[in-house]
């Protein structure tokens, strides 16, 4: 089955694709029954946006890549996990889109996976690095910004919290 588009959409419920990308995105403009309608109908379909198509038009980017423990790390529990899913959460109701990637703990698997992101991703909040690596040798000439969360680094930018008081530098 082809992936629902706004011009599917458009074409099912007999409206323009603006009104239909308005309706969408809750811009004021269209009477409730035809939001309703493409509502009804988007989910229908089983759309979702193209955020590469959104970002090229806009010309902005509202991707953020998040580096991630993976599975063989010691610090993969609980008070992790709870961070990464609030810090989506935050992003998302920011207008960001999270990209998330796992640390393997080899640094060739993290320049890999950092050169697909490049050119579709300026910031990487990273939550883990278990690379033997310094960041800066590694990531020095990637053209992203690093926000390292309770890491040390000698690259980017670096935030502490502090558990006990909630303290952030």
């Amino acid at each position: 089955m082809a992936a629902a588009t706004l011009k599917k959409i458009s074409e099912i419920t007999g409206l323009s694709i603006r009104s239909v990308s308005r309706a969408l995105r809750g811009v004021p403009g269209l009477s409730e029954e035809k939001r309703l309608k493409v509502l009804e109908t988007a989910e229908k379909l089983g759309y979702t946006p193209n955020i590469a198509a959104r970002n090229l038009r806009l010309r902005e980017n509202h991707v953020v890549g998040m580096i991630i423990p993976g599975i063989h790390s010691k610090s993969g529990n609980y008070i992790i996990s709870h961070k990464i899913f609030e810090l989506e959460l935050h992003l998302e109701r920011e207008g960001y889109f999270p990209l998330i990637g796992m640390d393997t703990g080899r640094g060739e698997d993290m320049l890999s996976l950092l050169r697909q992101w490049a050119g579709m991703v300026k910031s990487v909040i990273i939550l883990s690095w278990q690379i033997k690596e310094r960041p800066g040798e590694l990531l020095g000439k990637l053209p992203m910004q690093f926000i390292f969360v309770d890491i040390k680094s000698d690259l980017g930018h670096t935030l502490s919290i502090d558990r006990t008081t909630g303290v952030k530098e």
